[in-house]
């Protein structure tokens, strides 16, 4: 008997002295059966419950993305972290879209490890990320003008896509049905002094698109004679294109404030420096 600074330590104490010889005549049993249990009473796809909301008092603040159903549009080094961020979150429902294939190449760019395998990106992504979250579904397929439509319905959409002029089509169908986006790019180039990257985002509504379609902002087409392909992807500029989409994406639902009138905001890895354009209207 002695007296504990937490509940918690109380609990964690208790537990040491019971679960070893507990599993010790039964090493089939588990004592983290428990979390399944509270996370499905919190009535959220999360397979874990979301003890960090609630330790740090922002349940409040998690709980807007309640209900809210979001696609992501390319699983590429970017879509997939953007997955990997917002799948620990409230959201009713994720949904990806992509019709390519894994490269090995593409697990360098990937969150974590995964194990090499075949098939399409969106399939192993919604199969790892299962254990995240339990409403996540694949739709191997490309967004074009004759499916479009199934966009419809989204509370936001995150648009990480490789080709310019399909970029224009989805951002330009989002914004004319009043649905929020995120568009995300960047660009990597090699020079006499080593790696620059460019990493940019654009959103979240109607105004975003008419402001900055067609510009550097909101590219259109796609660099002449094959050059995107050439240039290179690496993982933490991916980690920090999607980091900075989330966060636009949480500002619009107000988890994070948005104090500026930026619409677009462009990251230099060169020179550390942030630059936004600011809406004209």
């Amino acid at each position: 008997m002695r007296p504990y600074h937490s509940f918690e330590e109380k609990i964690q104490t208790y537990i040491d002295a019971i679960v070893p010889p507990a599993l010790a005549a039964h090493p089939d049993a588990t004592p983290l059966r428990g979390i399944s249990i509270k996370a499905a009473k919190h009535e959220s796809p999360l397979r874990l419950p979301d003890t960090l909301s609630s330790r740090y008092h922002m349940n409040d603040l998690s709980a807007r993305l309640l209900g809210k159903r979001v696609a992501i549009i390319g699983l590429g080094g970017t879509g997939s972290y953007i997955l990997d961020f917002i799948a620990r979150t409230h959201l009713a429902e994720i949904v990806l879209f992509d019709d390519d294939k894994l490269h090995i190449h593409t697990f360098f760019r990937f969150p974590g490890f995964m194990k090499p395998v075949t098939g399409k990106k969106v399939d192993v992504l919604a199969r790892v990320y299962d254990g995240w979250h339990g409403a996540i579904s694949a739709k191997p397929e490309r967004i074009t003008q004759e499916n479009i439509e199934s966009l419809a319905g989204f509370d936001f959409v995150f648009v990480s896509v490789d080709h310019g002029p399909s970029r224009v089509l989805i951002v330009d169908w989002l914004t004319s049905h009043d649905v929020p986006f995120v568009d995300c790019g960047m660009g990597l180039n090699r020079g006499v002094g080593g790696l620059s990257g460019i990493v940019r985002i654009t959103g979240t509504d109607r105004d975003a698109y008419t402001q900055t379609a067609g510009s550097v902002h909101l590219p259109a087409g796609d660099p002449v004679g094959g050059e995107y392909r050439r240039q290179g992807q690496i993982a933490e500029m991916n980690a920090l294109n999607a980091a900075l989409a989330v966060i636009r994406f949480k500002q619009h639902f107000g988890i994070y404030e948005h104090l500026d009138d930026g619409i677009s905001y462009l990251f230099d890895s060169a020179t550390y420096e942030m630059d936004s354009k600011k809406r004209t209207s």
